[in-house]
């Protein structure tokens, strides 16, 4: 599950998929990132950019942590109704939740696309 920090004004979503999987499981399949409410309609997306954004639609995550973990930062927050943990995750419990789906169908692809490479590396073969 992603994490919030605050820290001064600033607050900072580090997501549980590393920014590395989650851009190479999005270029094979670019719908994993993508969540879909029951009449098959976008209602949340994340990815990784050059210019990071945080809204009910989506994240778009532009930093990775020491662990390499997505992570993206802004600011300002609103520190005179965000001074509890209970008030930080009501005011974001939309994109926490979404978000929260959406990385564990990610790692379920990370899963997925690393076992597809490993079952078809035996067919590649280079030659010099």
């Amino acid at each position: 599950m992603a994490k919030i920090k605050i820290v001064g004004n600033s607050l900072t979503l580090v997501s549980d998929v590393k920014a590395e999987d989650l851009n190479r499981v999005l270029r094979v399949n670019p719908k994993a990132g993508i969540l879909f409410n029951e009449d098959n309609e976008e209602i949340f997306r994340i990815s990784m950019g050059s210019s990071g954004s945080m809204s009910k639609y989506g994240v778009v995550f532009d930093s990775k942590n020491s662990d390499g973990n997505a992570y993206i930062t802004i600011a300002p927050v609103n520190r005179s109704t965000e001074t509890t943990p209970e008030a930080v995750t009501e005011a974001y419990l939309p994109i926490i939740d979404k978000l929260t789906k959406l990385e564990s169908k990610v790692t379920g692809e990370i899963t997925d696309l690393t076992n597809s490479i490993e079952d078809y590396t035996d067919s590649v073969e280079i030659l010099d």
